[in-house]
């Protein structure tokens, strides 16, 4: 899958939720260290809402101080609904995710490379995580930090035999 977005910057993509409201935290976070980027990135938060009403009731209170989750209810990005979600269910795909939902961030190169996925959650700290960090290396055009070994291609199964007097069991 290609993202195309026309401009060749490197994309950031927020998927996010109203009703998750770990994604708060990491929204305002996002949303200040994007503004210091400035036209560097393109970011987008993609809302994976059941109603397009529940998105725009997120976006109607951007700037409420939410007292309990000690957050204000930030997105200095471009935001947009996964109506269909086509958009979740082809990342989940790219990425063989047997979920995505929200709570999950992308950063896309310029070609429309995916070059990271990070997830978080409600305890999820932006600043401890490697996005920032990954982000920084893609813009100064050096290879980004490796944690794992790459996913292989999958191959195809074999079909085995099994000794006449073997019944399957493990033990």
């Amino acid at each position: 899958m290609q993202f195309d977005h026309g401009d060749g910057k490197p994309t950031i993509l927020l998927f996010w939720e109203k009703f998750a409201t770990g994604d708060y935290k990491v929204n305002e976070q996002v949303s200040d260290w994007v503004e210091t980027l400035g036209d560097k990135v393109q970011a987008i938060g993609v809302s994976v809402d059941g109603t397009k009403g529940d998105a725009e009731k997120y976006i109607s209170r951007l700037g409420t101080k939410m007292e309990e989750q000690r957050v204000v209810l930030k997105m200095s990005m471009a935001a947009a609904w996964d109506e269909d979600k086509a958009l979740s269910e082809a990342f989940k795909k790219v990425c063989r995710l047997a979920v995505m939902g929200p709570s999950n961030m992308f950063l896309i190169s310029g070609a429309g490379r995916i070059m990271w996925r990070e997830r978080f959650s409600q305890t999820y700290e932006f600043e401890a995580g490697l996005f920032k960090t990954q982000t920084e290396k893609l813009l100064a055009n050096v290879t980004l930090v490796k944690v794992g070994k790459a996913p292989e291609e999958e191959a195809e199964e074999e079909e085995v035999e099994l000794d006449s007097d073997d019944d399957g069991a493990l033990f």
